[in-house]
């Protein structure tokens, strides 16, 4: 087996308050887009916070964009902080070659999107549940994930590279980075990737997305 190429990662999930990026990636608050954050050989690439990350800006709807710490609420101050976030965020897929999501809860729409967005780039997609099942939800014939909500998320799961359950997120990088280890081609099949540097994309053995890879 070829060994991994260095790669890049975006996280994708629900934003909170200290949330797990921050277990996975000692010394993110108060990095940007221009900082070098690394483990297991993957380098982050998103999504960086733009707020103070006092609490101030966590609440509903608001994705961590509500207003910080002596910022106005106006619509204006909360669009503009949204559409940094968006931004923000897209250039993290586009510079990332694979995307781990930990999705923890039903309600996590801007991930979904992020995915859909990711897959359509040609980027590599781990998706991870809380639960106790050990093999593939893509194999898990019939779907029955731990939480039931994730009976209804069975488009995804299909439709990414690799779906699982984790009981810990610690837990579901391990298996992430085993899974890459595994599946990441071999140095011919990167060479076919169309984007070179971070981003070149997730040439994988098997590709459920392309016709034709080269």
């Amino acid at each position: 087996m070829a060994k991994r190429a260095a790669a890049a990662v975006y996280c994708a999930g629900k934003i909170a308050k200290n949330d797990w990026r921050h277990t996975l990636f000692p010394g993110l608050r108060g990095a940007g887009p221009d900082d070098w954050l690394e483990r297991d050989g993957l380098v982050y690439t998103g999504p960086w916070f733009v707020s103070c990350d006092h609490g101030c800006a966590h609440g509903p709807h608001t994705h961590g964009t509500g207003p910080a710490c002596g910022e106005d609420d106006d619509p204006v101050t909360v669009w503009n902080r949204r559409q940094m976030t968006l931004l923000q965020g897209r250039a993290g897929l586009l510079r990332a070659d694979v995307v781990f999501a930990w999705i923890d809860a039903p309600t996590a729409f801007g991930t979904f999107v992020e995915l859909g967005y990711a897959l359509g780039r040609g980027k590599g997609v781990f998706v991870a549940f809380p639960g106790f099942r050990t093999d593939s939800l893509k194999k898990l014939t019939p779907f029955t994930p731990t939480r039931a909500w994730v009976r209804d998320l069975w488009w995804l799961c299909h439709a990414v590279h690799e779906a699982i359950e984790a009981p810990t997120v610690e837990a579901a990088w391990e298996r992430f980075v085993a899974w890459l280890d595994g599946t990441w081609a071999t140095a011919d099949a990167l060479a076919r990737a169309r984007r070179p540097g971070l981003g070149a994309g997730f040439a994988l053995n098997n590709w459920p997305w392309e016709d034709d890879p080269a």
